[in-house]
């Protein structure tokens, strides 16, 4: 009895052994596992807050194309983006705000497929140029913005100083390509042609967007030619 008796406290001893172990590796694990929740709350998700901007403006640009701009209000613009309206305020406070990142976006990714046409060599005139007509989707898009807020430029002092800073971006780059490309040497010469190239673009844009199945791209670059 005695033999027995202390084999079974042996048995209970290790088994006791056995039940704390097993408690701290749980209460270890659950302990990690609080940390690391903690720790995701603690850490938010790092976010660009630039490339937000650029995302929450391409949204508005295409509202802007398909819904009009008295169609492209906030609550619009959260459900187009999946969010709430306190994160647009949040990146942009007011409409105004909206509408210039718009036009600088639209504006931007015209000028950059410019300027990417134009370190092609030799230098394709018309390939560069042409990338400012309405030939595909995008473009469409950043037309239909820039004459919805032209527009609105004639009541808005901030938005058409915008609008005019913007224009001279695309002159610059203009008189840039025609200088470069020998076609006038005369610094104010080649401003000139530029505005009068760029107002012909202007034109036939308009053109292009109110009489879509009249204005396919190869007629669009027939003319510029």
């Amino acid at each position: 009895d005695g033999a027995l008796r202390i084999d079974f406290e042996h048995v209970l001893f290790y088994y006791s052994c056995y039940i704390t172990r097993v408690a701290t590796v749980l209460t270890r694990i659950q302990w990690q596992d609080q940390f690391y929740l903690l720790g995701s709350i603690i850490m938010p998700k790092v976010v660009d807050h630039q490339q937000m901007r650029e995302q929450l403006a391409e949204i508005v640009c295409r509202s802007i194309s398909q819904n009009g701009l008295e169609n492209t209000t906030m609550r619009e613009l959260a459900k187009a983006a999946g969010c709430t309206t306190g994160l647009i305020t949040h990146y942009f406070p007011n409409k105004n705000t909206l509408l210039i990142a718009a036009i600088r976006h639209a504006a931007g990714n015209q000028l950059a497929r410019m300027e990417e046409a134009a370190n092609n060599s030799p230098l394709d005139l018309v390939l560069i140029f042409s990338r400012n007509l309405p030939l595909y989707e995008d473009d469409k898009i950043a037309m239909n913005v820039w004459l919805a807020l032209w527009n609105q430029s004639l009541i808005n002092t901030e938005l058409a100083s915008v609008q005019r800073g913007i224009h001279r971006q695309y002159l610059k780059l203009f008189q840039l390509v025609l200088t470069t490309a020998g076609v006038v040497n005369d610094e104010k010469k080649a401003l000139a042609q530029a505005e009068r190239l760029l107002a012909f673009i202007n034109g036939v844009s308009i053109q292009v967007l109110q009489d879509l199945p009249h204005w396919p791209a190869d007629r669009q670059i027939e003319e510029l030619k």
